[in-house]
């Protein structure tokens, strides 16, 4: 009998039986009220109270029936949570900027304003000068003689598997180079497209994060408006109409 475990006893049997009962019952009940219910049923409590998690009803309270104390505890909750979003969106900017080069970051960043390539190449002598080819010497092809960093050379670029940056080459399909193939070219793009999508994301998240800060310096200015302590507007003869406003509080001595 060890290894069927306990024998079940008779009141064992009943309190199972009662639990079965106890929840059959309920079911029934539902139904009924389920198949009986009134699809125009209405009541006000719809509309002025809310349910936490499908239960524990908590009814509306509009802003202006708060108390001043109710409305700053609210409102350090909402700095509370916009620091911890701000975080979140810092955090998933540090991912992004360490999967991308810094090299990357300022070419995509200076597009509008692009810097001069500077890279001084010494010589012996004015023939050597004149005869000078940059793709000879850096042995790279014309595509990425240009390029600040990561320029591959033709050897690099013979090898099946590559690891390339973002404006790696800027080639056609029909572009017959014998240095790249074409399925090179097509792992190229691939990758272009990857981190042009991570550069746009990367762009989305510094602006949020921007409207958060901005958010955040709003709330907290409502906060201090509500403390003690006299004020005057520094910037009330401004003109431009979007500009944010700032207070200055009187000094007071402590005792």
């Amino acid at each position: 009998r060890a290894r069927y475990g306990l024998l079940e006893k008779k009141k064992d049997y009943k309190l199972r039986a009662q639990d079965y009962h106890r929840k059959e019952d309920k079911l029934k009940k539902l139904k009924v009220q389920a198949a009986l219910r009134n699809p125009d049923e209405f009541y006000f409590k719809m509309i002025n109270s809310t349910t936490t998690g499908g239960a524990d009803h908590m009814t509306y309270r509009p802003p202006e029936d708060l108390t001043t104390e109710e409305l700053r505890v609210l409102r350090t909750q909402d700095i509370g949570y916009l620091y911890s979003a701000l975080q979140k969106e810092k955090k998933e900017i540090e991912k992004l900027q360490a999967q991308l080069s810094v090299q990357q970051m300022e070419e995509h960043e200076d597009e509008e304003t692009p810097k001069v390539n500077k890279h001084i190449v010494f010589v012996d002598d004015e023939e050597e000068l004149e005869s000078f080819s940059a793709t000879e010497y850096f042995n790279t092809p014309d595509e990425l003689v240009g390029r600040r960093h990561n320029r591959l050379t033709k050897e690099q670029l013979k090898e099946p598997v590559i690891i390339a940056g973002e404006h790696l080459l800027k080639l056609d399909e029909d572009d017959g180079t014998e240095d790249t193939t074409k399925a090179q070219r097509k792992a190229f793009r691939k990758l272009q497209k990857l981190q042009q999508k991570k550069f746009l994301e990367l762009k989305e998240r510094k602006q949020r994060v921007k409207k958060i800060q901005t958010l955040i310096e709003e709330k907290q200015l409502e906060k201090n408006l509500e403390s003690k302590g006299e004020k005057t507007r520094v910037n009330n003869d401004s003109d431009e109409e979007d500009e944010r406003p700032i207070y200055k509080w009187k000094a007071i001595r402590q005792k």
